[in-house]
């Protein structure tokens, strides 16, 4: 698992902090009506407030305040020089530095499989869990599995927690990008 650093200066992407934590005004439209969750691809496929900025020093690989993958330019080049790694990425229009980056490759929570703990049950409308944790047993990837996330549910999006194989997490540490920590990819209990 790529584990990104936690900053104290972590932005709020859908939701407006100076707003009293309601979500964004673009992105209202975007909510399931049942559930309140966000189809945050097509958020981010919008555009990013032009209101999000960072400090002068920030990780390369860290997450927003709900818990979506940000990658500096640094992580990015590393990224897309890697084979078979597949990356959609989101700019920030406020500072080039940075993109909200996705893996192509998203494994959704699938309730019944014990890779995952499923709690709140599933929304009528949009299918979702209302929220998830590590299950009983592993997720069982493919063996030309490279690069994905899994898209761990929180009661209003989704937070990737990203899986590389033992290539990429190689490729990964000898780049030397700042805030990226690996941990094995176990069951835990």
């Amino acid at each position: 698992m790529l584990m990104p650093q936690d900053v104290p200066q972590s932005p709020f992407l859908l939701f407006d902090a100076e707003n009293g934590m309601k979500m964004r005004d673009s992105y209202l439209d975007l909510r399931c009506s049942q559930c309140g969750k966000i189809d945050e691809l097509a958020a981010l496929g919008r555009g990013i407030s032009e209101d999000i900025v960072f400090p002068k020093k920030m990780p390369d690989f860290f997450l927003s305040s709900e818990d979506i993958s940000i990658v500096s330019s640094n992580m990015r080049g590393v990224l897309d020089a890697l084979d078979k790694v597949k990356v959609r990425y989101f700019p920030f229009p406020s500072d080039s530095r940075f993109f909200v980056a996705f893996p192509d490759e998203l494994i959704p929570v699938d309730k019944d499989n014990k890779a995952f703990r499923v709690e709140g049950g599933c929304c009528v409308e949009c299918k979702r869990v209302r929220e998830c944790v590590f299950g009983s047993e592993l997720y069982p990837l493919r063996s030309d599995f490279v690069l994905g996330a899994l898209l761990f549910e929180r009661v209003t999006n989704v937070s990737p927690l990203w899986i590389g194989c033992e290539n990429i997490v190689t490729s990964l540490k000898r780049a030397k990008l700042k805030g990226l920590e690996f941990h094995p990819y176990f069951k835990i209990a």
